[in-house]
């Protein structure tokens, strides 16, 4: 009888040891999964910092020597034609600045002065797919005209289907000053 009784104890025991293992094993594996989500998103987010530190570290080139032409609006309805988006998209464009940029290197007034052109586009009604067309044709065809800002603002109401923005865009050109390169 003590016999038995010892046996049903260690099985009783052993039991208890493998339930025990099976739910460390089961917490394990969990623990490897969020382990491996969050080692995912770590990457992804590597990955974004760099890109952001690398166009944060992009040196605008200077294109021309001259002031940009004023066909920024003939521009913007080549790209959306280019990519297949109805001119209505278009909303407006206004010149912001038209100011010299002193260069760091500069010592003495000698040198050919550079200008900033800065323009703001609006575009409407866009979903994000439409806007990345819209940035990667741009930069394609007008390599002159850098985005410097891009602000979304979200539509919303009742006509509004999915996610659709209204997009404003600064561009900027640096050029050589006429007047003061010829001094």
């Amino acid at each position: 009888m003590k016999s038995r009784l010892l046996l049903l104890l260690f099985v009783t025991v052993m039991l208890l040891c493998v339930v025990s293992v099976m739910r460390s094993a089961l917490r394990l594996s969990d623990a490897h999964m969020h382990a491996d989500a969050r080692q995912s998103a770590l990457h992804d987010t590597a990955a974004l910092a760099a890109e952001i530190t690398a166009l944060r570290d992009q040196e605008q080139r200077v294109e021309r020597q001259s002031r940009p032409e004023q066909d920024v609006i003939a521009r913007v309805n080549a790209v959306l034609s280019k990519i297949g988006l109805p001119q209505s998209s278009f909303s407006g464009l206004s010149p912001e600045t038209d100011v010299a940029v002193q260069s760091r290197s500069s010592t003495s007034g000698s040198e050919p002065r550079l200008r900033r052109q800065t323009v703001r586009l609006n575009l409407s009604d866009l979903d994000l797919a439409e806007l990345g067309q819209f940035l990667a044709a741009w930069r394609e065809t007008n390599p002159m005209w850098t985005t410097t800002r891009i602000d979304l603002n979200h539509k919303t109401g009742r006509n509004v289907s999915g996610n659709r923005y209204d997009v404003t865009i600064l561009l900027s050109a640096l050029y050589l000053s006429e007047q003061e390169a010829s001094a």
